[in-house]
């Protein structure tokens, strides 16, 4: 199963948008369709058992290629896109170096500088522990058009009835589909990876709480039983079913029925996850920008770096802890799907509050990093961090370029940094123990569940 060999083609133009789509492929095929050669060109991995060169599309995979007035052109939006699909794809590990490094030739031909072979495996290889695969058995398609409004059906309710402890029927249940989650850019300059909208799915599947606006520490007012991703447009989205029990008096002054008629009057529409990361990627420095201290960037800010400027965005690996209907949600497209078809998240897994957590602790954070936080979340951070003292600026090394030289202690940081006294450091400890609190319990329960499944 090798490595397509690198060929040195011409280049589309860098801005050329990517589209893989039918008309791509038949194009490259040729009018009567067998030219393999070129197809085969167009990837950078093939499936072999057919042969050396198969002659049907499904052995091809990471396609970055289109055909141009004069032959192959490799395309830069399908090389990235590649490069970023790499460690998600069926390919052997034993193979993934080759692959990397064919798509990475690809960047000289734009002058761009390609990531780091051990930053990419790392990547990977943290993927490939937290990544939860959909349970056997779930393949059945969340057709949202012909759905009834709110009611079950037969296969909701023997999946509801899976997590009952009193068998339920048709008219206990109101069923709310949703989609929870996608891969765009959010509010917070974050952006969910393929493999956590996976696992929402996954973890929708198992089920997790339906809450209002994250109130962790209140009862559900519903439960998730299906999950599963789909692509709609060039979107890839997690797609979830809930079901909430008529007529249930919940906390508050509130009643399941009352939600109901929120839903179905059109006032009740954003939904929220919450969820529990294992990784925040930077789309700068590809460093995960909470536990490596190299990264100092900021999600929704911009970097001057060797490959221009780069917006920076935090792609999240993460599991499902929990869906919520909220007042607004961070992510656009997160929406309760109409006719079948607190706090929203700022406690948790908001990357602009634990990236300003982790930039104090390392004594880089200044007012001005602090002020643009607060601007995004509607948060006081200056009261977050009361009695520590924080620079008004920071260097031109630490707004507009990329760190590469690693200190050898915590408090060994450059010349006109602040360095940290011990209570400075047991108060923000204290801040991270109330922070992650909530999930630590939430997660302890999801186990749980995950355990009698």
């Amino acid at each position: 199963m090798p490595t397509v060999p690198f060929s040195k083609t011409g280049t589309a133009p860098e801005d050329t948008t990517w589209d893989w789509s039918a008309a791509t492929q038949h194009k490259i095929l040729g009018t009567d369709g067998d030219n393999w050669k070129d197809f085969k060109a167009a990837h950078a991995w093939f499936d072999n058992t057919d042969g050396s060169t198969p002659e049907k599309e499904v052995p091809y995979k990471l396609p970055h290629h289109r055909m141009g007035e004069s032959g192959l052109e490799a395309v830069w939006h399908g090389v990235s896109n590649a490069v970023a699909r790499l460690n998600q794809a069926d390919i052997p590990e034993s193979e993934m170096k080759s692959v990397f490094d064919h798509l990475t030739k690809h960047y000289a031909q734009w002058d761009k500088t390609p990531p780091e072979w051990d930053r990419f495996l790392k990547k990977a290889q943290s993927r490939k522990r937290h990544h939860s695969p959909l349970p056997m058995g779930q393949t059945r398609a969340l057709v949202m058009a012909n759905r009834v409004k709110g009611q079950p059906t037969a296969s909701d309710l023997e999946l509801i009835n899976n997590l009952a402890r009193s068998p339920l029927s048709e008219s206990d249940i109101y069923v709310i589909p949703a989609r929870i989650s996608d891969d765009q850019v959010d509010a917070y300059f974050t952006r969910m990876s393929s493999i956590t909208l996976q696992n929402y799915a996954s973890d929708a599947s198992c089920g997790v709480s339906l809450c209002d606006s994250h109130s962790h520490y209140q009862m559900p007012i519903g439960r998730t039983f299906f999950g599963e991703t789909a692509t709609q447009g060039n979107v890839q989205a997690a797609l979830s079913l809930a079901y909430m029990l008529r007529g249930m008096s919940l906390p508050g002054d509130m009643s399941s029925d009352d939600y109901i008629r929120g839903i179905e009057g059109g006032i009740y529409q954003d939904v929220s996850v919450g969820f529990d990361p294992s990784a925040y990627w930077c789309s700068v420095c590809d460093l995960n920008m909470l536990d490596d201290f190299d990264c100092n960037h900021w999600p929704g800010r911009t970097y001057d770096t060797k490959n221009g400027d780069v917006l920076c965005i935090a792609e999240v690996d993460a599991h499902l802890v929990e869906e919520s209907i909220v007042y607004e949600g961070a992510n656009y497209g997160a929406t309760i799907l109409p006719n079948g078809s607190g706090d929203n998240g700022r406690a948790f897994g908001n990357i602009l509050l634990l990236k300003a957590d982790a930039e104090v602790e390392r004594g880089r954070a200044t007012a001005r990093d602090l002020t643009f936080v607060e601007d995004h979340t509607h948060t006081r951070l200056f009261q977050r961090y009361h009695g520590i003292t924080l620079p008004q600026t920071a260097t031109k090394d630490t707004q507009k370029t990329m760190t590469t030289k690693k200190t050898t202690a915590p408090n060994a940081r450059a010349s006109g940094k602040k360095e940290f006294s011990q209570d400075n450091l047991d108060r923000l400890q204290a801040i991270h123990t109330e922070h992650t609190r909530g999930h630590r319990i939430a997660k302890a329960a999801t186990d749980t569940l995950r355990s009698f499944i």
